[in-house]
């Protein structure tokens, strides 16, 4: 018989409270023709997980899993009729992870997922925890997400799995991913932290640890992500706020962690200007118009509005206290906007570039004398 239980996260959040419209199911007792006939798409790679064309929910064979190899992908998977709903949340990696809901919306909790809920502490399942080092990661977050305390015993063997080099197992893109999810999360900070307890720092976020390391500094990145977060900012800010503040005590750990970013363009660009560009910014009033539109040329508000206005949105965070120099820098951008470049044509080329340039000049030094 054919069996289909709502699973993980949603059935979490809704015993949290926490109003949720990401539905997982994992189905018992079927397989793979059987979903196919019921009209749902294949589109696991390891294995069977299907999605409902009409809802997009997806639904994933029960299954159970064998560790033949290293890394997130050294499993081996094995998906038929006879594997029970207790076999298949057994194979999740913490109790709060690891509940299902009948049709009747019926608890099962094999694994007492429910009480570490009402205790607000993470546990892992089992032993076969440490079989996927990236389990680390994802307690980590799981912090920062949650707030809830990680049991003892799950802190070990998260060391333990530090220690013996497990880490170097994941991917590249596996590990910043988890860190791409932190960042929306209630408390990012908290991810470096755990990470930093059980030693996993060293192995894989080295630049980071100085965050932890720093009470100031963490102080002030909570706040600004904390601010961030009510502001509703992008996790690509989020990031950008980070790095910024890094930049401003260790400009040269702020440079390796944007060369060594792989959450994509977005981020590494916006983090990458602000850095460049934060010293020149926080001596606004004390520069030659020459160095500020030549720092205007540089965050191309124009052409790339948007980023530009990510730039202001990190920086009116991160600096609160020089709000009037962002004010400035819009204003000058707003009287670019409104030049009249027709009264430059026919003008030698050799002769417009210097032409614009003086008028903007002078733009920047009139409203110099405004603001400050």
């Amino acid at each position: 018989m054919v069996k289909m239980y709502k699973v993980g996260g949603y059935v979490r959040d809704k015993i949290l409270g926490i109003q949720s419209n990401d539905v997982d199911y994992v189905v018992v007792g079927a397989n793979p023709s059987y979903m196919e006939n019921l009209g749902y798409v294949a589109v696991g790679r390891h294995f069977p997980v299907f999605i409902d064309p009409k809802t997009q929910a997806q639904y994933a064979l029960a299954r159970t899993e064998r560790k033949v190899g290293n890394g997130y992908h050294g499993f081996e998977f094995y998906a038929a009729t006879d594997v029970t709903l207790i076999q298949d949340l057994e194979r999740r990696d913490i109790t709060i992870n690891a509940i299902a809901e009948d049709e009747n919306g019926q608890l099962i909790d094999p694994f007492n997922g429910a009480a570490d809920i009402l205790h607000k502490t993470i546990r892992h399942i089992s032993s076969a925890f440490s079989e996927d080092p990236l389990r680390v990661l994802r307690v980590a977050r799981f912090k920062a997400k949650l707030g809830f305390d990680i049991a003892k015993e799950t802190l070990e063997l998260m060391r333990q799995i530090c220690e013996h080099n497990e880490l170097e197992h994941l991917s590249t893109e596996r590990i910043w991913d988890e860190l791409r999810k932190s960042l929306d999360t209630r408390g990012p900070i908290d991810f470096f932290v755990v990470l930093d307890q059980v030693g996993a720092l060293e192995h894989i976020f080295n630049e980071f640890k100085i965050i932890v390391s720093n009470s100031t500094l963490q102080k002030k990145i909570i706040t600004d992500l904390n601010k961030a977060a009510l502001l509703k900012y992008s996790s690509e800010e989020k990031f950008a706020i980070i790095v910024s503040n890094i930049s401003k005590v260790y400009p040269d750990i702020a440079n390796n962690i944007i060369k060594n970013c792989k959450l994509g363009n977005n981020y590494s660009d916006l983090a990458y200007i602000i850095h460049k560009n934060l010293a020149t910014f926080l001596q606004l009033e004390l520069l030659d118009p020459k160095i500020i539109l030549q720092l205007i040329k540089t965050f191309d508000p124009i052409r790339r509005a948007k980023r530009f206005s990510q730039v202001c949105r990190v920086l009116a965070v991160t600096n609160s206290q020089q709000l009037h120099y962002l004010e400035f820098l819009k204003a000058i951008v707003n009287n670019f906007g409104q030049i009249k470049y027709n009264k430059f044509e026919g003008m030698e080329k050799s002769k417009l570039v210097a032409a614009i340039n003086t008028v903007k000049l002078d733009i920047i030094y009139n409203i110099h004398k405004q603001f400050f």
